[in-house]
């Protein structure tokens, strides 16, 4: 799969492969820009990196350009985990302009972690 959106004000792109050879399998997601204040986007970021690390994604963040990827897992994971990629990108839709403090931008990571099932916290 190769996605291309455009959501707002930030760009987004997503490479997937989920084949019967794991070692085949991966997710990238490359997600920039936004209509918000550089600061403002930098926290929508920080709180996309969160909640992908808890998926497994490793992420290179740069300013407000995040890079991130998993691979080599089975097709049924890599398609439940592209299903909740899907989900981040939609509930992250234009929140940059939402984001004016590290507390509220904790408080949303807290929140959309909970709503998606990756609340490690919360999970005995």
């Amino acid at each position: 799969m190769m996605l291309s959106l455009h959501l707002g004000y930030h760009f987004t792109t997503i490479e997937a492969m989920a084949a019967d050879e794991a070692n085949k399998n991966y997710i990238r997601l490359q997600y920039k820009d936004g209509g918000a204040s550089l600061q403002r986007r930098v926290r929508r970021i920080r709180l996309v990196a969160s909640l992908l690390e808890r998926l497994g994604f490793e992420n290179a963040s740069q300013a407000d350009f995040l890079d991130a990827s998993v691979c080599y897992q089975d097709a049924r994971e890599i398609t439940r985990k592209l299903l909740v990629v899907g989900r981040i990108v939609l509930m992250t839709k234009q929140l940059d302009m939402a984001l004016s403090n590290d507390r509220i931008t904790d408080w949303y990571t807290r929140d959309f972690a909970k709503r998606l099932g990756l609340d490690t916290a919360g999970a005995s």
